[in-house]
């Protein structure tokens, strides 16, 4: 498995021509965006953050086994990319809580809000008012277990998550060598 630790600003395509797993950072304009509000772990993990999973119906937490009284409000969000340079590149990543959050500027709790207030069209707006606005993330790209395209198939299935959002300061970025970092696994 190719592995990548590419710190400098990439496009879409340059990351997915890449084809592997690996650390990126990539800058490209939001097409769509969809949200889902959802009931999380509110326990505290080994590394001080909080669970976060998804709960049950009866609020069951499969990660902890534990039986949450008070969860937390939690956001998934997904977003379709465009590459900034070939209009028909695209990609589909994933936000969780922290960065979802980050991005957004609004809490989960205050979206669940809006929307146990009827304030459909407020939320609206506020999803709408990022469509064809530039992004640019630090990206973790993790290959599934699983293949897909049948047995003996070279094709495999990647999970592309946001894990930090920022405007790089010009500093930090201006410098791009080009190395790339890939280990065979």
């Amino acid at each position: 498995m190719l592995m990548a630790n590419l710190l400098t600003q990439k496009n879409v395509i340059d990351v997915k021509q890449f084809g592997g797993a690996g650390t990126f950072i990539v800058q490209a304009n939001i097409l769509n965006l969809q949200y889902k509000l959802y009931e999380a772990c509110p326990t505290a993990a080994q590394n001080g953050h909080l669970c976060n999973r998804k709960l049950s119906d009866q609020r069951l937490c499969s990660s902890c086994g534990l039986v949450a009284k008070n969860p937390t409000d939690a956001i998934l969000l997904r977003l379709e990319l465009q590459d900034l340079m070939d209009k028909e590149c695209r990609q589909n990543i994933t936000m969780f809580t922290s960065s979802a959050q980050k991005y957004l500027g609004r809490k989960a709790s205050e979206m669940r809000m809006m929307e146990q207030e009827g304030d459909g069209e407020g939320l609206a707006r506020l999803l709408d008012s990022f469509i064809g606005k530039k992004i640019v993330a630090k990206i973790v790209i993790k290959e599934k277990d699983a293949n897909w395209g049948g047995e003996g198939s070279s094709l495999h299935k990647f999970d592309w998550v946001v894990t930090s959002i920022f405007v790089p300061t010009t500093e930090a970025y201006a410098k791009d060598d080009g190395e790339q970092q890939k280990t065979e696994e």
